[in-house]
């Protein structure tokens, strides 16, 4: 028996559910929907959605809400959906969709994706990536990562996705709250991360700090994140961006929406993101 976490049901019998979440749970089910409704959403937008993990037990519901977005949204690459924000050049709606940590079952999200002719992004670690030990892995997921032990990509699958047209995107060295680095430690948690990835794969032009939320990165890591030569910088902020932003101010605002979410839960996230535009490093 594998001592990693491979399915979803083995995912969410780790973890206890706590009272808290179980009455959110359903109210969001009496709050959503299992179709986004049009005039909820903005006319012109470009929506980032990420996920962390991706269970082949979760594959027909992830594809549902997949289909779901595609039915009211384009989807263009990561890069693509930067440059609109960037240049302005929103004039209709747009998503794209990201991971984060690089979990080995991205490569069969991916399959998924090129299914459905979208492109991903993953942002990755570049120290636990192809590690093999279970001991340094499991240490990872629980100390870093809050989650069980899951297998993560190793250099072979980070061609495999690029050669297949997907993106790879730089998540810092080992996973570190950033604003608790010294200069020095961001120094190899951001700009040799880089390095290492691109001497490893090409070009490496974006940037996801890890936690995602506003007090986890402040200007120092910001101004060396951009000085190194990453073209944006995603936050785990809700939100979708409506008009053009300021890349060297202004972080990326994404959308979680896991593979195992319920459609009606991932509907009312995307109908109730879309008065915040930008967030100010």
């Amino acid at each position: 028996m594998s001592k990693f976490i491979n399915t979803y049901r083995e995912l969410s019998s780790s973890q206890a559910i706590s009272l808290r979440n179980k009455i959110r749970h359903y109210t969001l089910n009496l709050l959503g929907s299992k179709n986004l409704v049009e005039k909820r959403l903005p006319e012109k937008s470009v929506l980032f959605l990420y996920f962390h993990s991706f269970f082949p037990d979760t594959i027909d519901n992830f594809r549902s809400i997949l289909s779901e977005v595609q039915r009211n949204y384009t989807f263009i690459s990561y890069s693509d959906a930067v440059s609109k924000v960037s240049n302005g050049t929103i004039d209709q709606r747009y998503a794209c969709i990201s991971s984060d940590d690089g979990f080995k079952n991205f490569v069969q999200a991916s399959k998924l994706f090129d299914e459905m002719d979208i492109k991903g992004m993953v942002f990755v670690n570049p120290s636990i990536i192809g590690e093999t030990n279970f001991q340094k892995i499991n240490k990872h997921c629980t100390e870093k990562l809050h989650s069980p032990p899951q297998e993560f990509m190793d250099w072979d699958d980070c061609h495999l996705i690029l050669k297949n047209g997907h993106e790879i995107g730089n998540h810092t060295f080992s996973h570190v709250n950033l604003v608790d680095c010294s200069t020095e430690e961001l120094d190899r948690e951001i700009v040799e991360s880089k390095s290492i990835l691109e001497e490893k794969l090409g070009k490496i032009d974006h940037f996801a700090y890890p936690y995602g939320e506003r007090k986890f990165i402040n200007h120092n890591a910001a101004n060396i994140v951009l000085k190194a030569g990453h073209k944006s910088i995603a936050s785990a902020i809700r939100g979708q961006h409506t008009k053009s932003i300021d890349l060297s101010k202004t972080m990326i605002l994404r959308e979680q929406i896991e593979s195992f979410y319920p459609l009606e839960h991932a509907c009312y996230f995307i109908q109730n993101n879309k008065r915040r535009n930008s967030s100010i490093l």
